[in-house]
């Protein structure tokens, strides 16, 4: 039979959050949960196909992350893990790795809507959606190297190794399979921008003259330095214009982004001198935003997924004028 393994995390995810993110997102995917155990932090007997195991690990004083394991499965569950991106409305990088049938697949969510999605077999060659060009030249150690390096630059930049952690909780399932079939039609754009070193009570002071109606906003602190920002959301179109008026109004670096959804390229917009020398651009797949993120998230000392994501709750809405 070979070895077929699936597994997928998402960052910024905290240990009250695994069981009642993953009960919602496999509700949506239409997979039914039949029992529920827990599971031993470290040993313990082997995983049981037809299950997915699951646990919350802790970096070290860097946040934790979520990592799934759909163990014996045929097939990954595509539908599940852009759910779990939804509900945890951040990012989730998954691998399918079939290495008896020479077969691979990448998948990076962010809140519902796909950013890459790559499957690689010896028999076709690499197809998928959102990838950049050079994807098509490359083998199945992309794959496995890549999943790695995305586990660092996602959730712990300041990490020796891409595993360092500790287990803090862990279950074991039994779920009903993946159906089958995924599709990207109907995923509409999102935005997201984060603005560093804007406390509380800066931004409430700041915020009637921002313009800002129909966004959504929460206070945030970074979980390696403990610093405070602002992140904002809205479902539509990135404005790249107002998102640097609001950097320079609150003298502060931001980089924000828009994920259209169905792989297409997404708009970005940095800058780290309060909105006056911004840079601005379309990213290809995930690597490209993380090129982006990442030198704002640097700053913390933090992946580029732990400026993100953390749940839907916390949002303040904006009203109208």
């Amino acid at each position: 039979m070979g070895i077929h393994a699936i597994h997928a995390f998402a960052p910024n995810a905290g240990i009250d959050d695994a069981a009642r993110w993953l009960e919602r997102a496999l509700a949506s995917a239409g997979r039914e949960i039949h029992a529920r155990r827990s599971s031993p932090l470290t040993g313990g007997p082997p995983w049981r196909d037809g299950t997915l195991h699951w646990e919350v690990v802790e970096l070290f004083e860097r946040g934790s992350v979520l990592r799934t394991y759909d163990v014996g499965a045929e097939r990954w569950d595509l539908r599940f893990l852009r759910a779990l991106s939804e509900v945890s409305d951040g990012f989730v990088q998954a691998l399918d790795h079939h290495r008896n049938r020479e077969h691979y697949g990448t998948a990076t969510m962010f809140a519902g809507r796909t950013l890459e999605l790559g499957e690689y077999d010896a028999g076709v060659g690499m197809r998928g959606v959102g990838l950049p060009v050079h994807y098509e030249l490359v083998g199945p150690r992309l794959f496995e190297d890549n999943h790695r390096r995305r586990i660092t630059r996602m959730c712990d930049i300041m990490a020796d190794a891409a595993s360092e952690g500790r287990v803090i909780a862990a279950g074991e399932w039994d779920v009903s399979p993946a159906a089958d079939g995924f599709s990207t039609d109907g995923e509409t754009p999102t935005s997201r921008a984060v603005f560093g070193w804007v406390d509380e009570a800066t931004f409430r002071a700041a915020l009637p003259g921002l313009g800002a109606a129909g966004w959504r906003w929460r206070p945030r602190i970074t979980p390696r330095l403990e610093t405070a920002c602002i992140e904002l959301a809205r479902d539509g179109a990135l404005d790249r214009a107002l998102c640097a008026r609001w950097a320079r109004t609150l003298s502060a670096p931001y980089v924000a982004f828009e994920a259209p959804g169905a792989g297409r390229p997404m708009p970005f917009a940095q800058s780290f001198d309060d909105g006056n020398e911004d840079n601005v651009g379309e990213a290809v797949g995930f690597e490209q935003l993380c090129d982006q993120l990442i030198q704002l998230s640097g700053m913390f000392s933090e992946g580029a997924g732990m400026l993100f994501g953390g749940g839907a709750s916390g949002w303040h809405e904006i009203p109208g004028p």
